[in-house]
């Protein structure tokens, strides 16, 4: 008949009781040694005494931090690499900027000695952006 195996525990682990690892605590906390000589005192390792250090929480600090936020700070967008020289009239370029959205109607909305001026302003601008692209 078989017979069951028993668990076998893992013989290497200590379990330290609560006792122990409060004593280890304020040793560090209060008593400020380091964690080697915690060790020694408690008997066991310094990881194990790291591990307990990692965990605990003194009584006065209980009270929760704020996190600083993780989340990444948007990047300002990059410009489109261009080709080193238009292929495109500046009419055209003038007419693609005009289709792009609401721009051109927009404009067209504002008072007229308003809207001419804007127009102006931006047609410079274009012709300013479309000779640095042949460059």
């Amino acid at each position: 008949m078989p017979t069951k195996k028993a668990k076998k525990k893992n013989v290497t682990k200590k379990g330290y009781t609560a006792k122990v690892r409060n004593e280890a605590m304020h040793l560090i906390f209060e008593e400020k040694l380091t964690l080697k000589e915690v060790a020694a005192k408690s008997g066991c390792s310094v990881n194990t005494i790291q591990s307990w250090k990692k965990r605990h929480t003194p009584a006065e600090a209980e009270v929760p931090v704020p996190k600083k936020s993780t989340r990444r700070k948007a990047s300002k967008p990059q410009p489109k690499k261009v080709a080193a020289k238009s292929q495109i009239a500046f009419d055209d370029f003038v007419r693609n900027y005009w289709n792009e959205g609401k721009k051109a109607v927009d404009v067209l909305l504002l008072p007229q000695e308003i809207s001419q001026l804007v127009s102006q302003y931006v047609n410079e601008a274009l012709r300013y952006a479309y000779d640095q692209l042949r460059k």
